[in-house]
């Protein structure tokens, strides 16, 4: 089992860690620095986890005991890190360096799981340990450092790299402190193989400078369904994969005023998606797609729960899709994220059925 967190840099007042991205993002709220409308996303967005996401109990007793949680790497667990897109653009607009650390050992004593995430508080055993470390880093330093009373202003030590100052026979440890400090970082590192990695916000709005990668992205998106299933330009001219240009892009995003969103990769966009929104509190998603050479790589995951929750940031009480009916690999994968089919259609200008799907938020 792997285990995750997402966290700033700052350091938690309680934990002596660094903070959580909800506290985060609580934070900023506090502080009265989101918009009106960012704020009110907030409490629709918390009252959302506060559903779907169990409370450890510790935390109505003000976490006493300093507990960390941890996300499971299990498909529960890692529909939540998604799902906190919301959060993660408010860090990402407001300046706040979010990473991921990842561990394959529980890095402490477990107080509390269920099936997304795990809490745990230090070992003592392991605290015990870190203390007989320093014990014999201390042992280290005065085995290779000469000891000096009463001289000022002296450089000596076991070599000219790791010299020590002496003044008044006190000796500050330069190099030898810097080399011990990762000495016992490398061990606790190891012991509790705990990789963090900083952890970059992918999806951006589309601008119309974006327009022609967005039109390419499409294309050559739907092209591998079209031809999957036979779509040509001659009988099936009006497929996303053949139909789609920079007008009836721009003309979505000025004329219809469609929020449009894209996945960026090494400043490169990989992946797409825009919405209809209208005004019965329903929306519709149009174009979610992936780049074939950046599939299963849980993009297309991310996509759909950030529209599910810039839907529900709009309004948005439903969210609708069509799909190609034959594709049945593809149905499957939306109901999986719990749209319900809700029937079909056929026209004559398509060599295929219409599907229809829909989701409550």
């Amino acid at each position: 089992m792997k285990y995750y967190r997402v966290h700033t840099e700052d350091i938690a007042y309680k934990t002596k860690k660094p903070v959580g991205l909800f506290v985060a993002i609580w934070r900023l709220v506090e502080d009265k620095i989101l918009s009106e409308q960012e704020e009110k996303e907030y409490w629709e967005n918390r009252e959302y986890f506060e559903k779907v996401l169990p409370v450890p109990p510790y935390y109505e007793n003000g976490n006493p005991d300093g507990a960390i949680t941890w996300y499971k790497d299990t498909k529960e667990g890692n529909r939540i890190f998604h799902e906190m897109s919301f959060y993660r653009r408010m860090a990402d607009k407001y300046g706040k360096k979010l990473f991921i650390s990842e561990c394959q050992t529980i890095p402490g004593k477990v107080i509390y799981e269920d099936d997304f995430q795990i809490a745990v508080i230090d070992d003592k055993d392991n605290d015990n340990d870190k203390d007989s470390d320093k014990d014999n880093v201390n042992v280290n330093v005065n085995d290779n450092v000469a000891v000096v009373d009463q001289i000022e202003d002296v450089q000596i030590g076991y070599s000219q790299e790791n010299a020590v100052q002496v003044r008044n026979g006190q000796y500050e440890e330069n190099k030898v402190n810097q080399e011990n400090t990762e000495i016992q970082e490398n061990k606790k590192n190891k012991k509790n193989k705990i990789d963090t990695k900083e952890l970059v916000w992918p999806i951006h709005e589309i601008k119309e400078e974006d327009i022609e990668s967005c039109v390419n992205v499409i294309r050559e998106s739907f092209a591998t369904v079209a031809k999957q299933f036979g779509f040509t330009r001659e009988n099936a001219p009006g497929f996303t994969a053949f139909a789609t240009d920079e007008e009836k892009i721009k003309w979505q995003m000025n004329g219809e005023h469609r929020p449009m969103y894209g996945y960026f990769k090494d400043g490169n966009l990989v992946g797409y998606y825009s919405l209809v929104i209208n005004d019965k509190h329903e929306c519709e998603l149009n174009n979610l797609c992936v780049l074939p050479k950046y599939r299963h790589q849980d993009i297309g995951e991310e996509l759909l729960l950030d529209a599910f929750v810039r839907a529900r940031g709009a309004g948005c009480q439903k969210i609708d899709i069509g799909i190609v009916e034959e594709n049945q690999v593809l149905r499957k994968w939306y109901e999986d994220y719990g749209f319900i089919h809700t029937g079909t259609k056929k026209y004559d200008f398509f060599p295929f059925t219409c599907g229809y799907l829909t989701r409550e938020l």
